[in-house]
């Protein structure tokens, strides 16, 4: 598997000097969907390391389309049948969101990738 390169070094240092003790990087963006991994430093102690990908169930013009929204809802499915927590946030946008170790974020990095351009990559 090819293997997206995460500076977790930066995103800490990043991280710790944010307000929101929070650091990330964008891997993909597009019309319909959004993919970035990262850190959030929960103490001195304890780090979470998190992929999320934003799925806009909308139209950028914000046009319903059902057919689109139909392979999005299969693409959710998928998207929680591999561990992800699935919440909405405003505009039409579905979160998906997973805790994962440091040494398996590459992986699954890729993996989310490919289930979403494999679904819905060519809107």
């Amino acid at each position: 598997m090819k293997h997206t390169t995460i500076n977790v070094s930066a995103l800490k240092k990043r991280a710790g000097e944010s307000d929101a003790r929070e650091s990330f990087v964008i891997y993909e963006s597009k019309k319909q969907f959004k993919i970035k991994s990262g850190v959030k430093l929960i103490n001195k102690q304890k780090i979470e390391y998190f992929i999320e990908a934003t799925i806009h169930l909308c139209n950028p013009d914000q046009s319903f389309e059902i057919p689109k929204a139909e392979k999005k809802i299969k693409l959710l499915k998928k998207i929680k049948r591999l561990g992800y927590t699935i919440s909405c946030q405003e505009e039409s946008n579905i979160i998906c969101e997973k805790k994962v170790n440091q040494h398996v974020l590459p992986d699954e990095l890729e993996q989310l990738k490919k289930c979403i351009n494999n679904s819905i990559g060519g809107f």
